[in-house]
Formats: structure tokens, sequence, C-alpha cells
């Protein structure tokens, strides 16, 4: 499986029938000493664990997220932005999302390039070293799933 931003993706009706046969209990955070979200690019932090960065955040549990890349590469034929200015501007996309969120979530970025954490995975194991070292214990991490298809999730799931 390979991910090409090109591609059309999956029909949400496709996940409305997938999610809605799910029996999922809620997470529950009780005992829970910090949240750590591994976040491969700006976005997948909202996106994939809005609601539990915030409902931990409010009942008082630590949230950090980790950003590995700034994704830069999201938009790679536009003729209208280049890398750099998408990065900046992600860059401030993913601090007002965390914002939004909760205020007090605290996060770093470690600004591997877009698409290339598989070639700088120490850097990944590093700063999750980093991050889970100094986090209040039990740690709940979240990271995508590694069978997702992209390239830095995958990769971002089998290091977590």
């Amino acid at each position: 499986m390979s991910f090409d931003h090109r591609e059309p993706g999956t029909d949400p009706a496709a996940w409305t029938g997938f999610l809605d046969g799910l029996d999922a209990p809620a997470i529950d955070l009780a005992g829970t000493g910090s949240v750590v979200v591994v976040a491969p690019h700006p976005d997948d932090e909202t996106l994939g664990a809005g609601g539990l960065i915030a409902a931990a955040a409010e009942a008082g549990v630590p949230v950090h997220v980790l950003l590995l890349t700034r994704g830069e590469r999201s938009h790679p034929d536009s003729p209208t932005t280049t890398p750099e200015a998408l990065a900046a501007a992600r860059d401030d996309e993913f601090v007002a999302a965390l914002s939004a969120l909760r205020p007090d979530v605290t996060s770093a970025s470690v600004g591997i390039p877009d698409g290339a954490t598989r070639e700088h995975r120490d850097r990944v194991v590093d700063a999750l070293d980093t991050v889970l070292a100094g986090a209040a214990r039990p740690v709940l991490l979240v990271a995508p799933w590694r069978g997702d298809g992209h390239r830095d999730h995958r990769i971002a799931g089998e290091v977590a």
C-alpha cells in the first residue's frame, strides 16, 4: 500500500459505515499520568487524536504533542505556494489547532523533512525517548497505525 496526495482517498461514506460498525468504548483516563501524541505532520494530531487531547487536558492530564515534520510536501505541485511558505503556514496552523483544543497542551517539533522519517528514524527514536523520559507515568502513548500506508505514519507507529 502506498499514499499519494493526488489520489482521491477513501470516500467518507465508506468510513462512516466502518465507524458505525465499531463498538469502541470511551478511553478511561483515570490513573493516566500523561498523554503523549506522536504526529507525523501538522493536522495529524487534531484529525487523529483531537478529541482525546481535549478530553485529557480537560481532565487535568498533561498532554504533549511531538510533531515529526512540518508537512511542507503536502502540495508539491501547487502553483500558489512553495514548500517553505507551506511549512511556515502549517507551523502556525499546528500552534493554533493545539491552542483551540486546549491552551496548556505542550509540543515539540523535530523538523524532519516531510516524507523522510524512514531516513531519519534515529531522530524519531531520540525525540520520543526524550519526551517519554520527562512524561508523568503511566504514559498513554498515541501514534498513527503503522499499517496506514503513508510512510511517515508507518514509521511513527513503528517507533511508538
